[in-house]
């Protein structure tokens, strides 16, 4: 990529991805604590009740945000149709969003693999989320732990790895869906799942595992360092 496109050619679809995260991990994020705060009122929440109300959450915040997500794909992939030159002076993201919507309308073009995407992230931020309480919990309260920043670190790492263990098939499958050329360019999440299983075998779906942890472990890592960190500057209650 480097050689044929540059150095920038690795922060391509950094414009809708900064629009994704914006979008969904703010509307995951604010939704499940409020209504978690909501159902806490009455009475504690249980583990089944917390993984419900993430995948909720999960779901509304990524269905207002599978057009980045749509559009995130398609800048980062590869399509050697189109030459380089062409793809470098691709339009910006809003001029983009309304050009896929014109030629290939709403549901087909914007919310292409939607029911691929709205699985992958489903599992995934619920795996997140859950899995960063839970290993917060443990921190403390079994292993004698101060809350603090390498807690919030630790349970940052944990939840990317179960994210990434429970969630990699998912993230294989709604990635193929939402692109627009290649071998599994029109089909179904379940077409493409059939095809993958037939011709690649079962760990077709567990590709690219470790950089893929790299890049949720990290942005976990992130996330709830940061979320931590508001929380307590503006004093809000988990």
């Amino acid at each position: 990529m480097i050689a044929e496109e540059g150095v920038l050619s690795l922060f391509n679809g950094l414009t809708p991805g900064l629009h994704r995260q914006f979008l969904f991990t703010g509307l995951r994020l604010g939704l499940y604590d409020k209504l978690k705060e909501t159902l806490n009122a009455h009475e504690s929440t249980t583990l089944g009740q917390r993984i419900g109300l993430a995948v909720l959450t999960s779901a509304l915040a990524i269905t207002v945000a599978n057009p980045s997500d749509v559009l995130k794909v398609r800048y980062q992939a590869h399509n050697p149709t189109v030459p380089v030159k062409r793809r470098k002076a691709r339009a910006g993201a809003f001029r983009q969003y309304v050009k896929i919507s014109q030629s290939e309308g709403v549901v087909n073009g914007l919310y292409k693999g939607f029911a691929a995407n709205l699985l992958r992230n489903s599992i995934i931020s619920a795996s997140e989320i859950t899995s960063y309480e839970i290993a917060k919990k443990n921190f403390i309260e079994h292993l004698k732990f101060e809350d603090g920043i390498p807690v919030h670190l630790a349970s940052g790492c944990t939840a990317g790895f179960v994210a990434t263990v429970l969630g990699s098939p998912a993230d294989v499958l709604g990635t193929k869906a939402m692109q627009k050329h290649g071998h599994y360019s029109g089909l179904t999440a379940s077409q493409i799942a059939y095809k993958m299983a037939k011709n690649e075998g079962v760990l077709s779906f567990y590709k690219g595992f470790w950089p893929n942890f790299c890049r949720i472990g990290s942005f976990n890592i992130a996330m709830w360092f940061f979320y931590e960190q508001i929380k307590s500057k503006f004093r809000i209650d988990s």
